[in-house]
């Protein structure tokens, strides 16, 4: 039994229907997929399970978030910074120069206090003794009252010591002992100096400026060390110029 040539055309117009039909769905899967693509929120691209209607793979979700890029900290600077980084500066050279009072003019310094230059030596030994004695005190005031409560112990204990230097050698005859007792005194506030510089521009200044504020305070203190070394014997070529000397170092320190 043949079918009718009718029934043959029917049949070939219902298949290219079909096959039409295919053709289109496959096309619009197609433009959903790349508007799927295109216009997907972070939070649809969690996981490659979400491409195709499924439940975010748990294991994979989190790997979007670690790898968000989080925007550097913004850092605020004020000008008082320079302020505060001087005072570092000179209280180093000061408390180093300090230091080195007697050394430089050791045999000039023996004569005037009528003593050896060995026992004159050790002013400067005796500060490296108290400068161990007030390391864990140092530790202490920076981190409960930062920079400021180790500047402000420091300069007292400078202050202090400078003039108690001072009227040892204005006693008749001079008091060695005073001497030492001032230059003890001034040891105790090396470290409150020299350990603020690292902790004052962590604060105070931005990444880019601490390494300079921090070289900066901390090359003062051999800095100091330098100018006494050089100036001292010029303020005391004889004995009788020790007490001047001493009293113009008081005068710089305050």
């Amino acid at each position: 039994m043949h079918d009718s040539p009718s029934v043959t055309r029917q049949a070939s117009r219902d298949e290219q229907e079909r096959l039409l039909t295919s053709e289109t769905e496959w096309e619009e899967m197609a433009d959903r997929s790349a508007i799927g693509k295109n216009t997907a929120s972070p939070d649809d691209m969690l996981s490659p399970a979400t491409a195709i209607g499924q439940e975010p793979d748990l294991d994979v979700a989190p790997r979007y978030h670690e790898e968000r890029q989080i925007p550097p900290p913004v850092y605020r600077v004020y000008k008082r910074r320079w302020f505060g980084l001087m005072q570092l500066v000179l209280m180093n050279i000061i408390v180093s120069w300090d230091w080195l009072t007697y050394s430089p003019v050791a045999n000039t310094a023996a004569a005037y206090f009528s003593t050896s230059s060995s026992i004159i030596n050790w002013l400067s030994t005796a500060f490296l003794f108290a400068f161990v004695i007030a390391s864990p005190f140092t530790i202490y005031a920076l981190h409960t009252g930062g920079p400021r409560l180790a500047l402000i112990t420091s300069s007292l204990l400078i202050l202090t010591g400078n003039w108690i230097r001072y009227a040892g050698t204005r006693a008749s005859p001079p008091s060695f002992a005073a001497v030492m007792v001032g230059q003890i005194l001034i040891g105790l506030a090396q470290p409150f100096v020299l350990s603020a510089p690292t902790h004052y521009s962590s604060l105070w200044f931005s990444p880019r400026g601490r390494v300079s504020a921090t070289a900066i305070a901390s090359l003062a203190n051999p800095f100091g060390g330098a100018l006494g070394q050089l100036i001292n014997p010029f303020l005391a070529t004889k004995p009788s110029q020790i007490h001047p000397m001493t009293l113009y170092i008081a005068l710089i320190s305050s």
